[in-house]
């Protein structure tokens, strides 16, 4: 008995290992790292536009509690880019929106630069049939870098919303039932972040994805997203030296190699999804053989 076990854990154990190293092999061959660090420089360089966009807009068309999304930001991105976050927030807040055109134009051209390297990669991982045309990619990524604003300022609205809900439906039975919903905001986080995702695995790359199939791989990389999130953050506040080096520079370093590891973690999602993919219909065709080959 102990014998058949250990040997059934030893077969486990071996299927495992053999799964990662097939995993890692895909990851190097699609080049997940080169598109990775591609759409991390250009959202770098998006970041300080696109923030400006995001709170003008978010600030006209939405009652925001300012405070509640600082202490969202402290809550799930690493505090030297929290830091660097937040001062964005409060100079653009106080700021006027006159320069939201020239911010609207510059935040499209460079993020949708991101944007295009995560379709590149995502190619890449689902291996269409097709290629679409330069200047169709661009305007899909434009288009995907619109949704993703928007999709941003639907998360700054629930979880900004807070003080507002308070005070609007002060005395009402709505406010005890947001205020258990928020309790479990990183559980809401992970549920939305699962979401974009898996929308983003099924209409950005150039072939026809089931939504339902890419949930796996988009749960699985909104959890590393915020697991990393989370250790990256006690390790640049307990451990990180990286000041010493890098000076007044040091914010821009941490969001970069953050951005890095977030992007792969989102393509690994990809790629768990289309090796899962290829398994089950090479299930599927071992079956149909076995039930051929019967008859």
């Amino acid at each position: 008995m102990a014998g058949k076990i250990f040997k059934s854990f030893c077969g486990g154990a071996s299927r495992f290992f053999k799964n990662i190293v097939r995993f890692a092999d895909r990851v190097m061959k699609d080049n997940i790292g080169v598109y990775a660090a591609q759409a991390s420089f250009f959202i770098v360089f998006s970041v300080t536009p696109f923030i400006m966009l995001l709170i003008t807009l978010a600030k006209y068309f939405l009652p925001i509690d300012i405070e509640q999304i600082l202490t969202e930001i402290y809550r799930h991105v690493p505090s030297e880019i929290a830091s660097l976050a937040s001062a964005l927030l409060m100079e653009v807040y106080d700021s006027s929106g006159g320069l939201i055109s020239v911010t609207a134009v510059s935040t499209l051209w460079l993020a949708s630069k991101g944007i295009m390297a995560l379709y590149l990669g995502l190619n890449n991982v689902f291996r269409p049939e097709k290629e679409r045309s330069y200047i169709f990619a661009r305007f899909i990524s434009i288009v995907y870098t619109l949704l993703f604003i928007i999709a941003l300022l639907f998360t700054i609205g629930v979880f900004g919303f807070g003080g507002y809900i308070t005070e609007r439906f002060a005395g009402t039975l709505v406010v005890p039932i947001v205020s258990r919903l928020m309790r479990f905001k990183t559980i809401l986080f992970m549920a939305l972040l699962t979401l974009i995702f898996a929308s983003f695995y099924k209409f950005l790359p150039q072939r026809i994805n089931s939504f339902r199939r890419q949930l796996p791989g988009a749960a699985l990389a909104a959890a590393g997203w915020i697991v990393f999130s989370h250790i990256y953050s006690i390790y640049i506040e307990r451990f990180s030296n990286y000041s010493y080096v890098y000076g007044s520079l040091t914010a821009i370093i941490f969001l970069m190699l953050w951005l890095y590891v977030c992007m792969n973690m989102f393509l690994f999602g990809a790629e768990f999804n289309m090796l899962r993919e290829e398994d089950f219909f090479e299930r599927l065709r071992q079956k149909n053989g076995a039930d051929t080959g019967k008859q």
